[in-house]
Formats: structure tokens, sequence, C-alpha cells
């Protein structure tokens, strides 16, 4: 596995703030260098804000954050700089104008980091009990239904069960013709929370809808569907979680 690869496996915990710190610094510097692992980074972020996740107040160790800072720093330091534009432009004002560029997104970089630090939601999956929550969120993980599959996925959800998205990892990516189809099962009825495809390595995220509260269905499942979905599960089940209590 390489090291972009590893680093993606790591980014749902890294958003809230629950690897190691070892890892935490890991991450933090594979970011500074890849914009693929920095977008799938807001994207998480941007459903984490929508759901109104906070956490509780905890600053991070003085101890960390000084090795997050040098972590960045360093990362500037080694970036080469080269004159940017015109002959007219002198060799300083060329760094400079790059300094400024790199320390824009690197100060953005920390304090994600630094916010994310203070989030306490998730463990390792095999760590991980079937829903772990706060008073804020859940986050319940969806497993593979096929032992020889690394397929994952998470199904995060408002504390008053009214907004939720789901996010996945490792599906094999489909033909045109088919999509990947959440449903949410109650009494042997299954009901559509969404309809979505992945990209090339298998991650694909997107929000849940429907009728009534996530948390009064008794489980959830992933399949394979027609593309736009299908009335009922028709295909193989690949995702499926708990969704009890």
């Amino acid at each position: 596995m390489s090291e972009h690869d590893r680093v993606q496996a790591l980014l749902l915990e890294f958003t809230f703030g629950t690897l190691s710190e070892t890892e935490m610094m890991y991450v933090a510097s594979h970011l500074t260098g890849c914009d693929n692992c920095r977008a799938r980074l807001e994207e998480y972020q941007s459903i984490v804000d929508a759901l109104a996740l906070v956490g509780p107040e905890s600053a991070p160790s003085p101890d960390l954050e000084r090795r997050l800072m040098t972590q960045v720093q360093e990362s500037i330091a080694a970036k080469p700089v080269e004159p940017a534009g015109p002959p007219a432009s002198t060799p300083a004002a060329g760094f400079w104008r790059r300094a400024g560029s790199v320390w824009a997104w690197a100060s953005a970089i920390l304090l994600i980091i630094l916010g994310l630090i203070t989030l306490n939601l998730w463990r390792q999956v095999n760590e991980t009990p079937i829903v772990e929550s706060n008073e804020h969120m859940q986050a319940i993980p969806l497993h593979s239904t096929n032992n020889t599959s690394q397929a994952s996925g998470y199904i995060l959800v408002s504390d008053d069960g009214q907004r939720g998205a789901v996010v996945v990892d490792d599906l094999p990516p489909l033909s045109v013709d088919h999509q990947y189809q959440l449903w949410l099962n109650r009494d042997g009825q299954g009901t559509s929370g969404a309809v979505f495809s992945v990209d090339d390595e298998g991650y694909g995220l997107s929000w849940i809808s429907a009728p009534d509260s996530i948390f009064s269905y008794t489980d959830a499942g992933v399949s394979i569907e027609p593309v736009g979905g299908s009335p009922g599960p028709t295909g193989d089940k690949v995702l499926g979680c708990s969704l009890e209590k």
C-alpha cells in the first residue's frame, strides 16, 4: 500500500481528531503536499459543518501543537523556491509571492488540525462499538458483507436523527448503468436513503434522505442497483450495519 493509500484510509478518523499523535503528524505531513487528500478532507469537513457537529472544547497539548507547527514549517522550508513571473521580477519578489501562497494553505491546514484535535468521536474500526455517540451525533460504521472485501464506511447521523450522510471507501467502481443504493430497513421493508456512485478509488459520499428519523430504522445496507436506484433492494448487498442502540 502506498503512502497516499495509507493516508486516505486514515482521513476519516483524522477529520475527527481521533488518531494517535504519531498518525496525526504523519497525515498532516502528507496533506501539505497532496491536493487530492486535501480535497477529500474538505469534503469530510463540509459534512461535519452541515451536520453541525461541535465537539467538546479541549485544547491540544502544547507539545503536540509545537510539533505540528514544526511539521508545517519544515514542509514549507523543503519546498523549492523558484523565481516566478516575467524576467523583470526579482528573485526576492518571487520568493515572497511563493512563500505567501505556501503559508496561506499551510496555515489553513494547521488551523484545521488544531481544531480537529478537539473532537473525539471515532476510534479504529476494530475498536469501535456498533454505535458510538456523543451529545451531537452518532458515527455508525458500515462493514463489508464479503470477508474478502476491504470496503468500509460510516453513516453519520445528527443527534435528532433528521440529518445524515453516508461515506464509503474501497467499494469497486461500477459500470455506467449501475449505482450503489443505501437502504434503511424496518419491519422487513427497505426505504431508499441515498443513491450514489464511487470514484476510481472506491470513495463516495451522499446525504441521506428519509421520511422518518434515521434512528427509527433497525438496520441499514448498501446494495448494487440499476442507475438511478430501485424501489426495493434487488442487487448484492455489499455493506451493512445495525441502527439499534
